[in-house]
């Protein structure tokens, strides 16, 4: 292949260092491209980060139109009533033929007091006494005696306590004052329990709980 006549001349160290110029120039060329493109990137971009403009005008309001609003009602005529008018009637007193004078009294009554009736008092509703435990007399017999206190020849009389309930049963007993035997005194304490009835205590009516005293007496002339 034939060089060509201003590259004849030229050693082969000068091409070398030729070619590699021409390299150097062509990859500084394509930098300087690169950058142009990146920098022109960031101005569009810096273009559209802008704020928007907001354009503001003041309008000028326009007055409201006026309506015309319809004239009132006429008020209705009201006549007035006509009023007949009465004249007062004409009185003539004749004098007497006499020429006394008349003299006139007026008696005028006292006003009558107005009475005020008062309503009649309602009758009050007393409540019912209270009432004490009444006894039931053919319940109200006497304890058997013990055989032993017959036979000992055991007398007394024994003094009980009795809690009545709203039926009449007795519900307890409780020995206030002993007979002196202990038979005796459980005898009465036994049979009263569970033998005497009485008719409830009351309050206002309705029957209460009540309590009592009794007294039994032991003796061998009438025991059974």
């Amino acid at each position: 292949m034939l060089r060509p006549a201003h590259l004849a001349s030229l050693s082969p160290s000068a091409l070398t260092n030729r070619r590699s110029l021409a390299a150097v120039i062509g990859v500084g060329l394509i930098h300087l491209l690169f950058f142009y493109a990146l920098l022109s990137g960031l101005a569009t971009r810096a273009v559209h980060s802008l704020p928007n403009i907001i354009d503001v005008r003041i309008l000028e309001s326009t007055p409201p139109k006026q309506v015309d609003l319809p004239p009132p009602a006429p008020l209705p005529d009201l006549a007035q009533p006509k009023l007949d008018i009465v004249p007062p009637p004409q009185i003539r007193i004749e004098a007497p033929p006499s020429s006394a004078a008349i003299t006139v009294e007026q008696k005028i009554a006292p006003a009558t007091p107005l009475r005020v009736s008062k309503p009649a008092p309602q009758p009050v509703a007393v409540p019912p006494k209270p009432t004490p435990a009444v006894s039931i007399e053919h319940t109200h017999t006497t304890p058997p005696y013990p055989p032993l206190s017959r036979r000992l020849g055991e007398e007394g009389t024994v003094e009980l306590k009795l809690a009545i309930g709203t039926d009449g049963r007795v519900q307890s007993a409780d020995l206030v004052k002993s007979s002196g035997s202990e038979r005796l005194d459980e005898a009465a304490l036994t049979w009263v329990q569970s033998h005497w009835r009485y008719r409830p205590a009351t309050s206002e009516g309705h029957p209460v709980s009540s309590e009592t005293r009794v007294n039994v007496v032991f003796n061998l002339k009438t025991a059974r």
